[in-house]
């Protein structure tokens, strides 16, 4: 009889033991620290312009900001936690920010976005002329 006791207490015990496991494994795998793709669209939301040329600046304008998130396309994902994604995101368009502020551009004005597609918040936002 203490055999069968112990035999059962054993496997009792290992049994608790997976299931300690399992959820740990699933509480670790809903953590928020967790890395993630984070999706964004960029660009020129609205443009006037009044000058012929104005097309090649806008276009120089985003080249400078495609440039410094080090991206080639519009819409690009990073990997990492959504807050720190959007941090490197507005700090690459501060830079970008300094240098198309440099440009002297004339006869054109415009609006360009960074938009989080994950959470549908707008990251970094300017308006030329302000």
């Amino acid at each position: 009889m203490k055999a069968i006791f112990s035999e059962w207490r054993a496997w009792r015990a290992l049994g608790l033991l997976v299931a300690l496991t399992l959820f740990g494994t699933v509480f670790t795998a809903c953590s928020d620290d967790e890395e993630s793709e984070i999706h964004y669209v960029a660009g020129i939301d609205e443009t006037f312009i009044t000058e012929a040329g104005g097309l090649l600046q806008l276009q120089a304008v985003e080249k400078a900001y495609l440039d410094a998130l080090n991206v080639s396309d519009d819409s690009f994902t990073l990997t990492g936690s959504v807050e720190e994604c959007d941090a490197q995101v507005l700090q690459a368009c501060q830079e970008a920010e300094a240098v198309v502020e440099a440009m002297d551009l004339e006869g054109v004005s415009f609006v360009y976005t960074v938009k989080n597609v994950n959470t549908s918040r707008t990251v970094y936002s300017y308006t030329s002329g302000e």
